[in-house]
């Protein structure tokens, strides 16, 4: 919930989670330590607060035949062969309930 458990800031995309939300993501995700440099959990949790923020379907990406495909914001064209990087992709996916490819390599 934002503001609860994250803070947002527009002007540089940027995204942070406060005591309750660390707390209330280790206690659904059933770890003691979201930092922890082992777990992916972090950067999953990250990713999909960025996801839902700042891509807007039909904005930055469509949906079209299952899949999220990016619009070039200069141009306004869709990029089917294009991905977002560092997980944003799949994370996106998932906000839309897709199915999540993962690229590996």
């Amino acid at each position: 919930m934002e503001g609860v458990h994250y803070t947002v800031e527009l002007k540089g995309n940027n995204i942070d989670l406060t005591e309750d939300g660390v707390a209330h993501a280790e206690i659904i995700l059933g770890t003691d330590d979201l930092w922890d440099e082992n777990d992916p959990w972090a950067r999953f949790v990250m990713n999909a607060l960025k996801a839902k923020v700042f891509y807007r379907r039909d904005v930055q990406y469509i949906v079209r035949n299952g899949k999220a495909i990016i619009i070039n914001e200069l141009t306004g064209r869709v990029e089917p062969k294009r991905r977002w990087s560092d997980g944003i992709h799949q994370a996106v996916e998932a906000k839309e309930g897709l199915k999540i490819h993962v690229i590996i390599g």
